[in-house]
């Protein structure tokens, strides 16, 4: 979908019209899932973005003098790390993007191999904190990495103290959920618990999970880690819970329990944990209130999402995509440039502290040397049919890289 600003300024008291000031384009790359069992993934992305977009097109964007409209061009990758590369590949050539956003770890760990080369900055909308490790300078990783929702009080300890130590893992089997499990499989064991098996199964292809289930069960856990996308997800919940399952559960954050609730009762949900959903951040400003700021802004988001896009579900990588070209259009007006990604790029520090609360719909502390933004983030545990948010701030190494302001 294009959004086109136009600039148009009638002069009164004069009878000759100056010609219109031209309004140059910069496209912004997407390359998602766009089609296949994960199309609604990719499309709530786009959905963000194009909101935010339209905005800041009907605002207008100046820069060194000159001013812009933005335009998305979005690409199919069919969730597939070489799809990814090769549309970003097109999108750099064809459009001159100096961003290219992807939302799956495959994609960003195929693209993160040549886009310094190229020069233009990839974001990545992925919570596997891997792709920070490449040392990469045009990378920005959006969301909470999985690993936080793994710290003290977090989902082990909560999981642990109400239900027990033994627990079954039945996870995706795209790269994503094989981070998560090995690094979830690690705290958990560290943490003193048992780990009584693995029974990974395709959630974007199967459509009944009762073997992988049946045989998970049978090792008789306390508790089940699982995740893929929603749906899927709250399948192998309700199988469980109609094999005679009384435990609780442990979602990767690909899983959004407020999505999931929309299709399953609330008692099957019981002891659920996972990541907070949108409307958590902002029916509560304990977590803002923390760092100094205020929820406003996930609060406008929904109010937006509701005028926009009528009853559909609002979700995190909506929200998130809805946020960062508004960062990085202020990162572009900071700079001075549209098409140089190193300098603009070194503005998004100052860019993050500039945008007023309502852009922001996440509280975002800063951005890392390894491109990870540090986020304020809400984990939720379904208690007594409930839905109850609880915080997790960044760690101190991670603050600790935070890069200056400049």
């Amino acid at each position: 979908m294009v959004f086109v600003f136009t600039g148009c300024a009638a002069q009164q008291g004069k009878t000759e019209s100056k010609p219109a000031e031209e309004v140059k384009t910069v496209y912004i790359g997407f390359s998602g899932p766009l089609s296949g069992g994960s199309a609604k993934y990719g499309q709530n992305c786009l959905d963000g973005m194009n909101m935010a977009i339209d905005e800041i097109n009907a605002k207008g964007l100046t820069v060194g003098g000159q001013k812009y409209k933005l335009e998305v061009v979005s690409l199919d990758d069919k969730y597939k790390a070489n799809e990814a590369a090769t549309n970003a590949r097109r999108l750099v050539q064809q459009y001159k993007t100096p961003v290219v956003f992807n939302p799956h770890s495959g994609g960003i760990s195929a693209i993160s191999q040549f886009n310094e080369q190229e020069g233009f900055i990839l974001a990545g909308y992925t919570s596997d904190p891997s792709v920070e490790n490449r040392g990469n300078k045009l990378l920005i990783r959006i969301p909470t990495p999985f690993t936080w929702y793994l710290v003290k009080d977090g989902f082990v300890d909560q999981a642990m103290a109400r239900f027990g130590k033994r627990v079954v893992a039945v996870p995706g089997v795209h790269e994503y959920a094989k981070n998560w499990t090995k690094i979830f499989i690690e705290e958990w064991e560290k943490a003193g618990g048992q780990v009584l098996g693995n029974f990974p199964v395709d959630y974007t292809t199967e459509a009944d999970f009762y073997t992988p289930v049946s045989k998970a069960l049978a090792t008789k856990p306390d508790v089940m880690f699982i995740g893929g996308p929603s749906e899927p997800t709250g399948l192998i919940i309700k199988q469980a819970r109609e094999l005679g399952f009384k435990g609780g559960f442990i979602a990767m954050d690909q899983a959004k329990e407020n999505e999931i609730e929309r299709f399953l009762p609330m008692e099957m949900l019981e002891g659920f944990i996972g990541t907070g959903a949108v409307q958590d951040y902002a029916t509560t400003s304990e977590y803002a209130q923390k760092v100094g700021k205020t929820n406003k802004g996930a609060v406008v988001f929904l109010e937006k999402w509701k005028q926009r896009y009528g009853d559909k579900e609002p979700t995190s990588e909506a929200s998130y995509h809805y946020m960062m070209p508004f960062i990085f259009a202020k990162a572009m007006e900071l700079a001075g440039t549209v098409t140089d990604a190193k300098a603009i790029y070194a503005k998004l520090p100052a860019a993050i502290q500039a945008i007023p609360d309502e852009q922001m719909t996440r509280v975002i502390e800063g951005i890392t040397d390894t491109g990870g933004l540090i986020n304020v983030t809400l984990g939720t545990h379904v208690k007594n049919g409930k839905r109850e948010p609880f915080v997790m701030l960044a760690p101190p190494e991670y603050k600790s890289r935070k890069l200056p302001t400049n």
